[in-house]
């Protein structure tokens, strides 16, 4: 199975290191990467964090393999040495690359790993989460027909091999439970979310029941 480049971060004399891998595992092109998490930090529209982002990692000749590969799928893998960058807003890239994007958390682990899927098809659960209030929080509501429509295009090539639920609204923890109760092989959920840096938590903004406030 191709499953597309492979962009891995390490680090290397102290210095940050980006190097691309064809699918078959041959080293294309490495680069050194000049990042500051703290200036990036700063940042907060998406497209300036995607532009900045892409200048420090998408550098010569690593761009330009990149181009000549016509590579329409890339995996990003951060080893140990540089774990810090696994809180860098990688999402936003998607803005600048003209291929598929994903992260790899444990590319080498292998005792991580889940074991092979034998029962077809592939259940998914899929809640998407679109709050009254979001605006308080500068955020904006969700187009949830739209996203629906985008992830069964998405998932029309497996037809067959996927059957999707959808989690009616309100989207609550309590309903979240008790769908997950059915065990589907995989969670998907789409909405807002946010951390708190100070205190390392995370949240998902969900839907009470009732009026769907936050």
């Amino acid at each position: 199975m191709n499953l597309g480049h492979l962009l891995r971060l390490s680090t290397k004399d102290h210095h940050l290191l980006a190097t691309l891998h064809a699918p078959g595992g041959d080293q294309l092109a490495s680069a050194p990467v000049d990042l500051d998490p703290g200036a990036l930090d700063k940042l907060r529209g998406p497209a300036e964090y995607a532009d900045a982002l892409a200048s420090a990692l998408l550098r010569e000749p690593l761009s330009g393999a990149l181009r000549a590969a016509g590579a329409t799928r890339l995996r990003l893998a951060i080893d140990d040495d540089a774990r810090r960058l696994h809180a860098l807003r990688w999402e936003c890239l998607t803005r600048e690359l003209q291929s598929n994007f994903s992260r790899l958390l444990h590319p080498d682990a292998r005792d991580r790993a889940w074991p092979p899927q034998i029962d077809w098809p592939l259940r998914i659960l899929d809640a998407i989460s679109n709050p009254t209030g979001l605006d308080q929080f500068q955020l904006a509501p969700l187009d949830v027909d739209l996203e629906w429509a985008e992830l069964q295009l998405a998932l029309e090539p497996l037809r067959g091999l996927v059957e999707v639920q959808r989690l009616d609204p309100p989207v609550t923890l309590d309903r979240i439970h008790q769908a997950l109760e059915a065990e589907p092989r995989i969670f998907h959920y789409l909405g807002h979310g946010a951390y708190h840096r100070e205190s390392g938590t995370a949240a998902l903004f969900l839907e009470k029941e009732g009026d769907r406030a936050v």
